[in-house]
């Protein structure tokens, strides 16, 4: 929800037949780098087997449509995005993302550590 409404925001369009959303391949990779030390499998296995995005792609499909997108989410790295006056604090997105994707707020049967390893 909270990269589309950013997307939305930006007037972005993508096409209407695709089955996985850009928002989703963003909210995966940011999973992924902020859980998971950055691997995109584990986090493509943690979306998949908690429900929470049961529909989302395979790898290898998923890694053609995050390359594709990746000026996109280059947008969002931490690198580009404009920070606060004041460096000792994170811009409002930032604060309010890492509360949403908290883990603590998920229940104890899906969290990082019950996943199993391939």
């Amino acid at each position: 929800v909270f990269f589309d409404d950013i997307l939305k925001s930006m007037d972005y369009k993508e096409p209407k037949n695709r089955k996985t959303s850009d928002s989703e391949i963003m909210t995966v990779v940011l999973i992924a780098a902020g859980y998971f030390g950055g691997n995109i499998e584990k986090a493509l296995c943690f979306v998949h087997t908690t429900g929470l995005m049961p529909g989302i792609l395979r790898k290898s499909r998923f890694n053609r449509r995050m390359h594709k997108i990746g000026d996109l989410l280059a947008e969002f790295s931490p690198s580009t995005t404009p920070r606060a006056s004041c460096s000792s604090h994170p811009p409002r997105w930032s604060t309010e993302l890492t509360n949403s994707l908290s883990l603590r707020s998920l229940p104890a049967q899906t969290r990082r550590s019950n996943i199993p390893a391939r």
